[in-house]
């Protein structure tokens, strides 16, 4: 079940990050056929526990925007990643599906991640071909720039009076390309 916050989902903001990170959404798990799968989201309800030997372990739910799936990380990875599982913390989680169960699909957790989550305010990248008259070339130019800085922050394209987000596949790294996108298009790049 989806918890319920009281001003805001903590992911919220965060989609195009976890996105690029993550083999599918959760909630589309079910329909997914392959066995190894890397799921993006945050930890809640996180039990601790330890096997017949004495080993510690345990067990949480990874939430993304619209759906949740219970976690397992067995001993061996717990002892090496297990300072990483904490109530609150946005992780990348890989694994193996558990379809054991018809009711109810499963994580094996193999590698646990934490997300470096953007400053409160993160920068997007604005450019405005309005300013200016942009053909084909400049466009495929603009394409090429932005998946050679491929990262965090969101870019928008200003056509006349319409702003339209490009999605996580060009999400950039603004400090890595900025200068290039301003050499070559001036005033009509900006960062809001």
């Amino acid at each position: 079940m989806l918890g319920l916050y009281v001003s805001d989902h903590p992911l919220r903001g965060l989609e195009h990050v976890l996105a690029r990170r993550a083999t599918c959404a959760i909630v589309d798990v079910v329909d997914r056929t392959e066995d190894n799968i890397t799921l993006a989201g945050v930890i809640t309800g996180c039990e601790r526990k330890y096997t017949r030997k004495g080993e510690a372990m345990c067990t949480f739910t990874l939430e993304d925007m619209a759906g949740s799936i219970e976690v397992t990380v067995f001993p061996k990875t717990y002892l090496t990643q297990g300072h990483l599982v904490v109530d609150d913390q946005i992780v990348v989680v890989r694994g193996r599906l558990d379809r054991r169960d018809e009711a109810r699909v499963m994580l094996m957790s193999s590698d646990i991640q934490v997300v470096d989550v953007p400053k409160t305010g993160t920068e997007s990248l604005y450019i405005d071909l309005a300013r200016r008259s942009v053909g084909a070339s400049e466009v495929n130019e603009i394409r090429d720039l932005l998946r050679e800085h491929a990262g965090d922050s969101p870019v928008f394209l200003k056509v006349g009076d319409r702003t339209v987000a490009l999605g996580p596949d060009f999400a950039v790294s603004i400090p890595s390309v900025i200068g290039q996108l301003r050499a070559k298009f001036g005033e009509a790049v900006s960062i809001g």
